[in-house]
């Protein structure tokens, strides 16, 4: 089945025959996370780094910012589900730098803001297409 997540959706399936996909990354990042041990994958499309500007936002919609988004994957990932760390792949696309956003850097603070989460974890990670200029889709 097909899973299109919008901008602060995530979602987690232990269904082979899923797939998820995420339409125009900007400046926002999508994280997927796959245990390679219990075929699980999730995914977030972060949008932005800091849930502090919007509380009530973060509680409708976590996966919109990156500290909610990968408390929520990693909750589920290795608590609920009991993936060890070492058999995570997490990956990283977006966080480009696209027209006003520029000023802000929004895209850059992304991912600054997930690979501080991710290290703080002990967690690997590949950033597997980040940064740039131009809109992506996972």
């Amino acid at each position: 089945m097909l899973h299109i997540l919008g901008v602060g959706d995530y979602h987690i399936s232990g269904d082979r025959d899923d797939v998820l996909r995420t339409y125009a990354l900007g400046s926002c990042v999508a994280v997927t996370f796959y245990c390679t041990k219990l075929k699980i994958l999730g995914m977030a499309h972060i949008v932005l780094p800091d849930s502090k500007i919007d509380i009530e936002k973060s509680r409708l919609k976590p996966a919109y910012f990156a500290d909610t988004a990968l408390e929520i994957l990693l909750d589920q990932f290795l608590i609920s589900y009991g993936c060890k760390k070492e058999n995570l792949r997490i990956e990283l696309f977006g966080g480009a730098t696209i027209g006003w956003q520029d000023y802000f850097d929004i895209g850059q603070r992304n991912i600054e803001a997930i690979v501080a989460i991710l290290e703080a974890s002990g967690l690997k990670y590949i950033a597997v297409e980040t940064g740039g200029c131009y809109s992506r889709t996972v």
